[in-house]
């Protein structure tokens, strides 16, 4: 299930922009927001504020864009499959609180966007959030790997790629087995999101 506008059938592939969970779709219709990506092409789009459902798979896959985060959602007969850029804060937050998901029970994967404009994730289980838990015994804030200043085009940033392989390697103790490969269907073009959340001010955005 979808929050704000429903569909069902094959595997639906969701992306993130402006603070939604969104769905390119071919044409436009009264549900959808047509705007103009930064490469210069016009797409419409389906727009969520959640999604339901037992996660059956979690991946790390390469695309022309970059890593990705994928998370599989099956909920009766909708099955949506949610896409993050791997080296995101988000990445980073969600990887974190799936440690403490059960991944027999459904989860409700919710996104919007604070009062400074910087999108947010966040997972709840039963009506219980994960918002400052961590795995008993499995990790520490002082076992996470300090985020590095580099420079990117002149500009120093800094750069949170290790923090994200780190909790990826802890998540794989406890992920999902792997799910049967979704029925064969092209994914619309997805292109990188046009506003990516990871921040420039050394901070991590991690729950502890």
């Amino acid at each position: 299930m979808k929050g704000t506008t429903e569909s069902q059938g094959f595997t639906d592939y969701l992306s993130v922009y402006n603070g939604k969970f969104v769905k390119r779709v071919k044409e436009p219709t009264a549900e959808t927001t047509t705007r103009e990506t930064k490469s210069g092409k016009t797409v419409h789009e389906l727009s969520y504020d959640f999604v339901t459902g037992i996660i059956t798979n979690v991946e790390k896959r390469d695309s022309d864009y970059g890593f990705n985060l994928h998370l599989l959602l099956v909920d009766a007969d909708e099955k949506n499959d949610v896409t993050i850029k791997f080296y995101d804060s988000a990445t980073r937050i969600i990887l974190n609180k799936l440690s403490n998901v059960d991944f027999t029970k459904p989860v409700k994967l919710m996104v919007g966007k604070n009062d400074e404009g910087r999108t947010w994730f966040t997972i709840k289980q039963a009506g219980r959030g994960f918002e400052k838990d961590i795995v008993p015994n499995a990790y520490t804030r002082e076992d996470i790997p300090d985020a590095k200043k580099m420079k990117v085009q002149g500009k120093e940033v800094w750069n949170f790629d290790e923090q994200a392989d780190f909790l990826w390697e802890k998540f794989q103790a406890k992920a999902p087995a792997p799910a049967p490969a979704a029925p064969a269907k092209k994914e619309l073009d997805l292109e990188p999101w046009d506003a990516p959340t990871t921040p420039t001010d050394g901070t991590d955005d991690l729950p502890f």
